[in-house]
Formats: C-alpha cells, structure tokens, sequence
C-alpha cells in the first residue's frame, strides 16, 4: 500500500506467512474504512484454473462495494498470458477487486505490479522483531525478555505472537513485561518444556516442577521419560562443573565461559541457586539418577511415579 491508497494487485513473496497475513489484514481494514464492508474469497492455485482466477477478479460483489481475492500457492500462475492480463487489470479505472497473490518467489517482469517480500528475520534478529510487535501494541518488553521468547520459538512468527499474546492476557495492566511473565507464561504453556521443568527444579520450586512433568509425560511422545532422564542428566552435569569451579574461586562470567552455557543470559544467578548443593550431595543424586535410568528402562513400575521420587529427592538437597 502506498500510504492508505489501496492497488489494485498485490504480490506478497517469501516464507514469512504471519507478516503476510497482517499485511492482508491491512488491505481487508482499509476496504472496510472505505466502503463499509469487505467480501473476501480465498483461492488456491494448485486447485484452481487461470480462467477461474481471472473470473474472481473481474466479477464485482453482489453484498458489498468493496472485494478481496487472495490466491495462495500462485507462483505457478505467473506465466506470460497471466502476467498480460494482470498488466491490463491494474490499469482498469475500478476494478472489480482487489487481488492478492502469494508467492514463495518473485515472479519476474512484474515492474507495474505491487510485490512485497516477506522474510522471517533470522534467529539473531527475532528479540528486536519481538520488541516492535510488542510497540505496536502499546506496551514494552526487555530485550532480555525478548531473547528468552525467542529461546522459546525460534524463527516460528506465529508461535512468538500467539505467545505474546498470552502475556498480555495474564498481565493486562502491566505496561512492560520483563524475564518473569515470558518464563511464567510462555515457558509453562509449552507442553513439551524441558527447560521449564529443568530451571523449576534448580529453582526449588516443586509445585511448577510437578506440573511441567505431569505436562511433558501427558501430551509427549512414547519414551518421554527416557529423554526427561537424559536432559536431568545433562543439566546435573552442568550443575556439578559449575559447583566444581565455584568452589575453586571462578566468578559466574567464568563459568559461563568455561563450560560454555548457552543462551549466557539464561544462566544469570545460576552460580548462585546452585551454591546450596555440596559436591558430595551432587555426586549422590547423580548416582541416584543413573540408577533412575536404568529403572525407568527395566522396571515395570509406573514410570511417572519414578521420576517424581527423584524429584522429591532432588528438591530435599
């Protein structure tokens, strides 16, 4: 769109189908400010002949003054005849319709014609995305805050939204959301959150532990309580070098470092949490925990229950 003024044709290319979706949302406001209402119909190409699409855009709506056509899947569609006919429509003094094309490429030689390209931004780039979706709306976020969401969802611009979504639900008043509402929101509505159930258990906080163990096991796949063993594992193990190198001295920044952490920023205060384990309790539960494994592996018991004894073992220390 140029300002508020509305083409007649739209080609929207690329793999990022949530800023697509806003972008179509756009337009579908902007007919409605214009003429009060908006008909929309959605094609798709692989479903479709030309001479259908061509027949949606040049017929007028019988309910409203105002009509969007979107066509998903068209990159097949723009062929020479197809490209002429789009030339001619945008040209038309009131078109039928507006029409949206999307497109994984950019058609070429389509110079007179409206493309907009949509990427996901890469990985590295997602807290600065996440802090202006979250302006738009008129509230705030910490750029700490917006790298823990992306720890959560990646590159996934539907997921970080709707989980955005729900921090501003559980917090309607809050005017900036920091590290605590991302962890207590979009960390514990995740039903596979390890590292949910992993920084509740350092975090001695049985009541989140239990029910992120009750999630992962309830709506994982078979053979969750293997990898649930092995990802405790993984984090004991980072425990008992961090432990190790406290006790000779190394600062947090050190240990980080050393046994390289990651996402760092995540492991702030973890030095800390874990000062209240002695060596030789570390070693224990570690022990405990591979016989945990093999149990879960050979025993016939009730494997939720086996690893909620660990838990409430865990957590005693």
């Amino acid at each position: 769109m140029d300002g508020n003024k509305i083409g007649p044709i739209y080609i929207l290319s690329g793999d990022d189908y949530y800023s697509k979706e806003k972008f179509i949302k756009k337009i579908e406001s902007e007919i409605k400010n214009k003429h009060g209402d908006c008909e929309k119909s959605v094609l798709d190409s692989d479903s479709i002949s030309v001479d259908e699409v061509k027949s949606q855009l040049s017929t007028a709506s019988l309910f409203s003054k105002g009509r969007i056509v979107i066509v998903k899947n068209a990159d097949s569609l723009f062929r020479k005849k197809f490209k002429s006919f789009l030339n001619n429509y945008i040209r038309k003094k009131n078109p039928a319709s507006i029409g949206v094309f999307e497109t994984e490429r950019v058609p070429g030689k389509v110079k007179d014609i409206q493309v907009k390209k949509f990427r996901a931004p890469y990985e590295s780039k997602m807290p600065s995305w996440i802090k202006n979706e979250v302006k738009e709306k008129g509230k705030a976020i910490t750029y700490d805050a917006a790298k823990l969401l992306t720890f959560y969802c990646g590159r996934n611009l539907h997921n970080t939204a709707a989980e955005i979504d729900k921090i501003f639900t559980a917090y309607p008043f809050e005017e900036s959301y920091g590290i605590k509402h991302v962890r207590n929101i979009a960390a514990s509505h995740k039903k596979d959150d390890i590292f949910g159930f992993l920084d509740a258990l350092v975090d001695r906080d049985k009541k989140k532990a239990l029910l992120l163990l009750d999630n992962i096991l309830r709506y994982g796949q078979p053979g969750e309580p293997i990898k649930i063993t092995s990802m405790i594992k993984w984090k004991m193990q980072q425990i008992i070098g961090a432990r190790a190198l406290t006790s000779k001295g190394a600062s947090e920044r050190e240990i980080i470092k050393s046994l390289n952490l990651k996402p760092a920023f995540l492991y702030k205060g973890f030095c800390r949490k874990i000062n209240r384990f002695s060596l030789n309790s570390l070693y224990f539960l570690y022990d405990k925990l591979c016989k945990l494994d093999i149990s879960i592996k050979s025993s016939t018991v009730d494997e939720k229950i086996l690893l909620e004894e660990f838990i409430f073992r865990f957590l005693q220390h």
